[in-house]
């Protein structure tokens, strides 16, 4: 049987470990986002033609217009967070669930622009596809956790009750949908760098 705490968590001082382990998370994910663009990069200034003949250039329109509407997102991430924080369960719902939406058409419009491009030219011709389709699907596997994890948290504050637990996995969320944000825009700059 677990003993009770002597200060509740809602009074203890410092971050949540939850805090903690999310920094941790994303320090590694920005370790492993920073080493496939700096391979993009360091092997398209070793190569004289980027990308490679034969290989179209990116289309710019679709993949920034998907990047804004994700970039948009951590709007309602934050509203949830902020609505948490304050023990209002029904808007903190509305923000996951906004959040989740504007992530779903970004994952959805990126499959389909890979779909298209993997159509065109697959993984496997060279190494610019090879990295274009890693950094894309790395990514849209990231979005894609995000969704899960977002939906398991709106599953459990439906109910319309709000645990310290509960409240500290939507601000830790919160934060990753920052980070994959932030992320995005190098995805996006990085990908479409040959038509700039």
């Amino acid at each position: 049987m677990s003993e009770q705490l002597a200060v509740p968590v809602a009074l203890q001082r410092g971050r949540p470990l939850g805090y903690w382990g999310m920094l941790m998370l994303i320090a590694t994910e920005a370790v492993l986002f920073g080493a496939i663009i700096a391979s993009y990069f360091y092997i398209r200034f070793r190569t004289p033609h980027w990308p490679p003949p034969g290989v179209p250039e990116p289309k710019v329109l679709h993949p920034l217009l998907f990047t804004i509407v994700l970039i948009v997102s951590s709007l309602p991430a934050g509203i949830a967070s902020w609505a948490a924080r304050r023990q209002l369960p029904g808007r903190a719902a509305w923000g996951l669930f906004a959040t989740i939406a504007l992530a779903a058409i970004y994952a959805a419009g990126t499959l389909v622009v890979m779909v298209h491009a993997w159509h065109k030219v697959g993984a496997q011709h060279d190494a610019y596809d090879s990295l274009f389709f890693t950094l894309q699907g790395a990514h849209v596997a990231h979005v894609a956790a995000g969704i899960l994890i977002n939906l398991y948290l709106l599953a459990k504050i439906s109910r319309g009750r709000l645990t310290q637990y509960r409240i500290n996995g939507i601000w830790a969320m919160s934060l990753y949908w920052h980070f994959v944000n932030i992320l995005a825009v190098f995805v996006l700059l990085t990908t479409i760098s040959p038509s700039l």
